[in-house]
């Protein structure tokens, strides 16, 4: 009665019989999903001894590799288990050699039938090395702007100020735009009657400036004066001054707003009287 058992564990053990083709198949499964999860922290512990050997501090870098270390989380995964499927699909007795040469056969086929998905994945890889954009970046892709949410080999993901998601292919993405890249800068062109003094103007533009660049809640975000380039137009009703103020990644809209608020206050305070900018000439910016 001992003699079956004795023999069906006696296949099992030496890899004969359908009960050991079923466990080596689930402990297959089993080290595959337990690499993937070793591979999370280990990945994670990698990227932070990564940022340690950089500047930290630096948002961009930050931006880089969190984009570049999570392509390749995802990536990794998928490697490990097309290779656990590869096993599996051997340990139930099918030969794998033909199916890997059918698959680069028909690899190729596709290829050349699916040209733009191949334009996108070679988009992607040059434009996740190059650094282009990140996630967290503010940019314009073919004329729309939002914030970068997700970048892949084959789409961009960019979500706009009013919750639209737009989602771009990286082949045909033909103008890019990042406005959070290095340093960022706050445009604006201010309208004044033509009876007020140009000079005098400047400098309360200058005093303005200077009083943000004071304050705890702005100075941080400054990376300089504000840059008065001077009259840029002449109009019907007035005349345009052009500024810019150059902040760090991202700190330009809401140092922009803030600087607008306090010089109309204070024109209000001198008797300025604004007017609108020269619409010929007129700098437009969609804010975030």
């Amino acid at each position: 009665m001992l003699k079956p058992i004795l023999m069906e564990m006696q296949k099992i053990v030496l890899g004969r019989g359908a009960g050991s083709i079923t466990v080596r198949i689930v402990l297959i499964v089993m080290i595959c999903w337990l690499v993937v999860r070793l591979l999370r922290p280990f990945l994670t512990r990698l990227e932070r001894a990564f940022l340690t050997t950089k500047d930290s501090s630096d948002p961009i870098i930050n931006k880089r590799v969190a984009t570049i270390f999570g392509m390749f989380k995802t990536v990794s995964r998928l490697a490990i288990f097309a290779t656990g499927f590869v096993f599996c699909l051997d340990q139930v007795g099918i030969n794998v050699g033909p199916i890997l040469a059918g698959a680069g056969i028909a690899g190729l086929v596709v290829g050349l039938g699916a040209q733009n998905l191949i334009r996108d994945l070679i988009a992607g890889f040059f434009m996740i090395m190059e650094g282009q954009i990140h996630i967290g970046d503010t940019a314009v892709l073919n004329g729309t702007e939002g914030l970068v949410e997700t970048i892949t080999f084959r789409t961009v993901s960019l979500r706009h100020v009013s919750g639209d998601l737009h989602i771009f292919q990286n082949g045909s993405i033909t103008a890019l735009s990042n406005k959070t890249c290095g340093w960022s800068a706050y445009v604006l062109d201010v309208g004044l009657s033509y009876k007020e003094n140009v000079d005098q103007f400047i400098e309360q533009m200058r005093l303005v400036s200077e009083t943000m660049q004071t304050d705890g809640a702005y100075q941080h975000s400054f990376l300089g004066p504000i840059e008065i380039f001077g009259v840029e137009a002449f109009g019907q009703n007035g005349f345009t001054i052009k500024a810019r103020i150059k902040t760090k990644p991202g700190d330009q809209w809401h140092i922009g707003r803030e600087y607008r608020r306090r010089l109309k206050n204070e024109c209000d305070l001198r008797g300025i009287s604004l007017t609108a900018p020269h619409k010929e000439n007129q700098v437009s910016l969609s804010l975030p």
